[in-house]
């Protein structure tokens, strides 16, 4: 059993999360990496089923059901490498495709309001205002 303490600014606990196996042989780091890991792969198939068609597949032959599959888990995977350069800082965090399309729909329909105007997207209330127009709607912001 592995028991991880979430602590504020302070240094004291406001949370905990307990992780458990059944192996007795695994170390407390180990646990706690393949728990890591194993949310990152629902993280996946959740996006892959809210966001990218996963259970939109109507084939009846396993290998134009299994090509579906890598391709809808593939595009989740490729997404989630093309998005993090952006933000390093981030990377630990969970990673959400509804996040990011928000995030891009925000930025397209900004540019266009902002342009259907004449506004120069340069200018500085523009600038100080992007960071907030970028993120807004999103799950985690």
């Amino acid at each position: 059993m592995v028991v991880v303490h979430d602590l504020n600014e302070q240094g004291d606990v406001k949370g905990h999360r307990i992780y458990v196996t059944t192996d007795c042989r695994l170390v407390g780091g180990v646990v706690l990496h393949m728990y890591q890991c194993r949310f990152q792969q629902e993280f996946l198939y959740r996006d892959a089923k809210q966001e990218l068609g996963l259970e939109h597949c109507q084939a009846y032959s396993w290998q134009k059901i299994d090509f579906h599959i890598n391709l809808a888990l593939t595009a989740g995977s490729l997404a989630k490498a093309a998005h993090h350069p952006e933000e390093p800082a981030t990377r630990v965090q969970p990673f959400s495709i509804a996040d990011i399309k928000t995030r891009y729909v925000n930025k397209y329909q900004a540019r266009r309001i902002i342009t259907m105007f004449g506004i120069d997207p340069d200018s500085a209330i523009i600038r100080l205002a992007w960071p907030l127009i970028s993120k807004l709607g999103l799950r985690r912001a």
